[in-house]
């Protein structure tokens, strides 16, 4: 994905609200709520932490809490270890 530089501050204002709003549509119901806030800048760094796991892992939990992607910086932070 590349950055939308050109037109004005507000086309690209209006270029990244789609962008959000296409992938909020995009996401299970059961995550809509928690990608949304993080997309919108309304969630705590933990909950937008979730988000980006879940949305890498495909929205599988379980894929979040045995990822092996070590050389990912939120690798550490990431929900649904064990013991949490």
């Amino acid at each position: 994905m590349t950055a939308n530089t050109s037109g004005s501050p507000t086309q690209r204002a209006q270029s990244a609200n789609e962008s959000r709003l296409g992938e909020i549509a995009r996401t299970p119901a059961l995550s809509q709520q928690i990608v949304a806030r993080a997309l919108h800048g309304s969630s705590s760094p933990r909950q937008a932490i979730k988000a980006r796991c879940l949305q890498c892992s495909n929205f599988q939990r379980e894929e979040i809490a045995h990822c092996s992607v070590v050389t990912c910086a939120l690798w550490q932070y990431r929900p649904y270890q064990e013991g949490e």
